[in-house]
């Protein structure tokens, strides 16, 4: 766990397991996502470090048309901007297990997004 007004709030989970073809969820009601929208009132950025034999589905609030694939052995993430989300569901859609002893690591939280030359940010003047 990892928070700072200015950089934002970060949080970590690992030892996630995922039997083939099932979904875990994470909402309002788990502490990680709650933590960040007390804070923030949304997420706008996650990573998916998926180092095991298994590809998974990343559905930004649980809406299919957002989904994101993270294939076996490979890292997925969105940055700031890119994406908000209140929840967040991984579906392993392999015929292989994910085991809580795998390298299978989420991150996720709100940063702040870097500014960029000529963007109103809404300040007075």
């Amino acid at each position: 766990f990892t928070a700072s007004r200015e950089k934002g709030i970060t949080r970590h989970k690992s030892g996630i397991a995922i039997a083939a073809g099932a979904a875990v969820q994470y909402d309002e009601s788990d502490a990680d996502i709650k933590a960040v929208l007390r804070q923030y009132w949304m997420c706008n950025f996650f990573q998916v470090i998926n180092n095991t034999t298994a590809d998974v589905l990343i559905i930004p609030d649980y809406a299919e048309s957002r989904a994101i694939p993270c294939l076996a052995g490979s890292v997925v993430s969105r940055e700031p901007d890119e994406e908000m989300f209140t929840a967040l569901e991984i579906r392993n859609i392999s015929a292989v297990n994910i085991t809580a002893t795998d390298q299978f690591y989420v991150e996720l939280g709100n940063r702040r997004m870097k500014l960029t030359a000529g963007r109103d940010l809404g300040r007075r003047k």
